[in-house]
C-alpha cells in the first residue's frame, strides 16, 4: 500500500553470493513470495505498518565452491538487475 501520488508496489528481489563477478548461489526458500522458476522474491507490504516492506528471510543454496577467501552477497532489484545493497561476507 502507498498512500504517495503514485501507486508504487513493493518490489521484487534477488539474493545472490557472488565470487570474482559470477554467481555461486541459487534460492531454495522463503518466508513468502518465492518464484521457484526465477529465484526472485516479490516482497510486500507490512499488514501492521503499509509504509514498510514485511520481513522476509531467503535461504540460499551454495552451488558452487568459492575459489578464493571472501564472497559478496547482494540484494539485487529482479526486474532491473541492479545492486540495492552488497555485503562482504569472509569465508
Amino acid at each position: 500500500m502507498n498512500t504517495g501520488l503514485f501507486d508504487i508496489g513493493p518490489p521484487r528481489v534477488r539474493v545472490e553470493l557472488g565470487a570474482k563477478g559470477k554467481v555461486i548461489s541459487r534460492a531454495v526458500q522463503r518466508s513468502y513470495g518465492f518464484e521457484e522458476a526465477t529465484g526472485d522474491v516479490a516482497l510486500r507490504n507490512d499488514e501492521k505498518n503499509p509504509k514498510t516492506i514485511a520481513p522476509n528471510t531467503v535461504t540460499l543454496m551454495v552451488t558452487e565452491e568459492p575459489n578464493q577467501k571472501s564472497v559478496g552477497l547482494y540484494l539485487l532489484e529482479a526486474r532491473l538487475g541492479l545492486n540495492c545493497h552488497g555485503w562482504r561476507i569472509l569465508k
